[in-house]
């Protein structure tokens, strides 16, 4: 047994006009940091409230934590609902392709030392909430 983390999980995302930082320790916290320049030159902590998602089925205000058990009730409601027919809001299997052609460029760019283009896939969750 080692000392660290209780259950850490991160993800970061950097790029050229800014980032986002995220640990699942504290996971109702995203760390943004947006532009080059600006009055904030780090990361702002933005909490999560009843803007995002379905918080507010189970919060009653900003600050509230949710927790595991909540997300996974979540995560259950949208699997069912997609496969009755509902909403099919979750990620998709382009979703995955688009996945996993990031992460083959992150590969190949860190062996390399270039940039890598990654073309675009259609049908992903992220596509199609762009062209609403």
């Amino acid at each position: 047994m080692i000392v660290g983390p209780s259950c850490g999980y991160q993800i970061e995302v950097y790029g050229t006009e800014g980032s986002l930082k995220w640990d699942f320790e504290r996971m109702n916290e995203l760390q943004v940091r947006v532009g080059r320049a600006g009055d904030e030159p780090g990361y702002v902590t933005v909490n999560a409230n009843p803007k995002h998602g379905d918080y507010s089925h189970f919060q009653p205000g900003p600050g509230n934590a949710m927790g595991f058990d909540d997300l996974k009730t979540i995560e259950a409601k949208k699997f069912l609902l997609a496969v009755a027919g509902g909403e099919a809001a979750n990620s998709n299997v382009h979703d995955a392709l688009s996945a996993a052609a990031i992460v083959t460029a992150a590969e190949v760019s860190a062996a390399t030392g270039q940039w890598q283009k990654i073309d675009h896939v259609a049908g992903t969750t992220a596509a199609q909430a762009a062209a609403l």
